[in-house]
């Protein structure tokens, strides 16, 4: 039996797809109180409609590949963080520098960059996480 390219792509779709939903509902389940900043105030993770969190939850697990990123974990990071820090949280000079460090293993990357930027960058992150970030989203 040979299992054809197309077969494999099949598969992989199907288990992007299959994180992405565990990946939604860890964030639901653990941060579902967490505030999410929208146009209209601040919404509880929890209560996002499920379609718009698929969205955003896929968009960050395309900009974390950006960086390299591609175990499991670390995907869950880098989105985590978007929700948490703003979904434009890589863009600050010193987390994106921590994020492209080619001296730290893919695996190891976003404990890193938890350990080594300042709370005085994250602060700042925070406090330009608007109600727009999400309508912002660059193409990844």
């Amino acid at each position: 039996m040979m299992i054809r390219s197309g077969q494999i792509d099949v598969f992989n779709e199907e288990a992007q797809q299959a994180f992405e939903q565990r990946l939604l509902d860890y964030l639901r389940e653990r941060y579902g109180r967490t505030p999410v900043p929208t146009v209209g105030g601040d919404v509880p993770l929890s209560k996002l409609p499920n379609a718009i969190l698929e969205k955003m939850v896929a968009y960050g697990v395309r900009k974390a590949e950006r960086y390299g990123l591609r175990k499991q974990p670390q995907l869950a990071a880098f989105v985590t963080l978007m929700f948490l820090e703003g979904p434009h949280f890589n863009e600050d000079p010193e987390v994106e520098t921590g994020l492209r460090d080619a001296t730290i293993p893919d695996s190891c990357r976003m404990d890193h960059v938890c350990a080594v930027v300042p709370k005085r960058v994250w602060k700042a992150v925070r406090s330009r996480y608007n109600a727009g970030s999400w309508l912002e989203a660059r193409p990844v």
